[in-house]
This record gives C-alpha cells, sequence and structure tokens, in this order.
C-alpha cells in the first residue's frame, strides 16, 4: 500500500488537491493507497513521518509554524527514502530545496497541469520498489524443525543493513 501524506496550511487548496489526486490515482486501479492530510500545523507532519511509514509527502515550503524546508530537512535526517514534493506559491524558492532530495516540484498556479505527470511518475517509482522486495519466511522456534511456515514478509533489500545471528537465531536489521 502507498501511503501518502499531504501538508499544507490552505483548507481549500488541501480539498483542491485531494480531489485531483484521488481522481489521478483512479487511472490505477491495482494502486493500493491510503491518503492522510495535515491542514494545520508542521509539527503534525513530522510527527506522522516519524509514526507511520510515509511513501510520498506532498509538502507547502511555506506553513505558519515552521517551513517546509525545515520539515524536510528533519524527516530526511531520519528517511532517505520517501519522495518528497514540494507544492509552492513561490517558484523562487524551489533552487533552495535541491539539498532535500526532492523527487518533483508541483507550482500551486500549475497544479491541474503538472499533477498528472507526478503522479505517473509516482507510480513508475513505487512499483520498481516494490519489485525490488524480496520474500522472507517467518518462523516460531519449535515450528521451524517441522518446517511449518508462520508469516512471510516482505521487505525492500535496500533497507536491510545487516543480519545477525544468534542462538541459532537470524535477526534482520533495517532502516
Amino acid at each position: 500500500m502507498l501511503n501518502i501524506a499531504i501538508c499544507d496550511d490552505d483548507s481549500i487548496f488541501i480539498e483542491r488537491f485531494e480531489k485531483l489526486i484521488t481522481n489521478e490515482l483512479s487511472e490505477f486501479p491495482h494502486m493500493e493507497y491510503e491518503l492522510h492530510i495535515i491542514a494545520d500545523d508542521g509539527e503534525d507532519c513530522i510527527e506522522l513521518a516519524a509514526n507511520q511509514q510515509i511513501d510520498v509527502l506532498f509538502l507547502d515550503i511555506q506553513l505558519p509554524s515552521i517551513s517546509g524546508k525545515e520539515i524536510a530537512r528533519r524527516i530526511r535526517m531520519r528517511n532517505k527514502t520517501m519522495l518528497l514534493i514540494f507544492l509552492t506559491s513561490l517558484e523562487t524558492e524551489m533552487l533552495e530545496t535541491y539539498q532535500y532530495e526532492v523527487f518533483d516540484y508541483i507550482p500551486k498556479s500549475l497544479l491541474e497541469t503538472r499533477i498528472s505527470l507526478t503522479v505517473r511518475r509516482i507510480v513508475e517509482k513505487y512499483k520498481d520498489r516494490e519489485q525490488s522486495k524480496e520474500q522472507f519466511l517467518v518462523y516460531l522456534d519449535d515450528n521451524a524443525i517441522y518446517g511449518k511456515q508462520v508469516d512471510t514478509i516482505y521487505m525492500n533489500v535496500n533497507e536491510i543493513l545487516y543480519f545477525e545471528t544468534v542462538n541459532k537465531k537470524i535477526y534482520i536489521h533495517h532502516s
């Protein structure tokens, strides 16, 4: 499932944006997604990114309590894989955001014309990322001897930091 967050302080813009992105994502019926709306506070955006796996973040550069650039800086310290897309009315600000490894920029004045291309790029990137996941079989200690599978997990191999073996148990450490 693709987790998408929208962080903007303009509720009218968010309503318009939500309709547009929902409409664009309906072009991909196989794509499961969940939208998370943060309509007031940049700190809530940072908290959401820290407590939940967010795959795509649409982020306004100008927010009242904390700038979108500061939010991006804090998020990038913990999460390098999230697709970050800046939304802005000030196109001159875009040049100052390259350091945050931005996936795309959408000027608010061009939202209707740019959102389709951006969503298509997101879906392609997400498909590529999903295809790079590996399957791991998870066993309970007692059942492993008899070969009874308990669960299957899928993990992106790029997120695996290292494997550790302790007392015949294997632990996967990941980012």
